[in-house]
């Protein structure tokens, strides 16, 4: 009696190996859709943190472009022109000479590329402007912007308002605009794009339009 009820006991106790089978297959389910969780977690994650650092590296150049903005001054030799894509005005250059920074008169420009869609800057001092031969010293300061624009403030002679146009002639202006207007499109991912845009307001800027009206 003994025996026989130690054996039922155990047979009780044991599993078949088609309860194995449905227990591995339960578990690996249970595993695939966990890994499936946090996989897409850790996706989302870094796409969304990858965007993150984008945007802030677009807002800190946008700092450093108001910054020379704001410093530039009026200089007859290196007037301040602009287009859509592209701006160009006299500001100070940083340049280390004899382990010191100092700080020259000097050209900055700031210009879109369309093809390698990104933001490119060259500064010149005010001696480098006049020397001859190529000297390629542009640096791509934000890539993968999807695009990047440049609008100006002026004065309208004929209403008296200010308005805003896409390019700055010398011929047609004031040394400076009254402001800067700075739009920049950054795709997030897939179809998600965010325009982040800045404007700058120019301390000797006037915005004037130095062209006669016709009476």
């Amino acid at each position: 009696m003994i025996s026989k009820k130690y054996n039922e006991n155990r047979i009780r106790k044991s599993f078949t190996i088609l309860e194995l089978l449905i227990s591995l297959m339960i578990f690996s389910l249970v595993s695939v859709a966990v890994y499936s969780v946090l996989s897409n977690g850790i996706r989302v994650w870094r796409k969304g943190n990858i965007n993150n650092k984008q945007e802030i590296r677009v807002r800190i150049a946008l700092e450093k472009i108001s910054r020379k903005l704001r410093n530039s001054y009026k200089f007859k030799t290196i007037p301040f022109e602009g287009t859509n894509e592209s701006i160009k005005f006299p500001t100070f250059i940083e340049r280390a000479i004899g382990g010191n920074n100092t700080l020259e008169m000097g050209q900055m420009i700031y210009f879109f590329n369309n093809n390698k869609k990104g933001l490119f800057q060259e500064e010149k001092t005010y001696p480098e402007l006049f020397q001859h031969g190529e000297n390629d010293s542009s640096l791509e300061i934000i890539s993968g912007v999807k695009s990047w624009t440049f609008s100006y403030c002026y004065l309208d002679n004929a209403t008296g308002e200010y308005k805003w146009k896409d390019d700055w002639k010398k011929e047609d202006q004031d040394t400076h605009p009254k402001a800067v207007w700075i739009e920049c499109l950054i795709v997030l991912g897939g179809d998600i794009k965010k325009d982040i845009s800045k404007i700058i307001f120019m301390p000797m800027g006037t915005g004037r339009q130095s062209i006669e009206l016709n009476k």
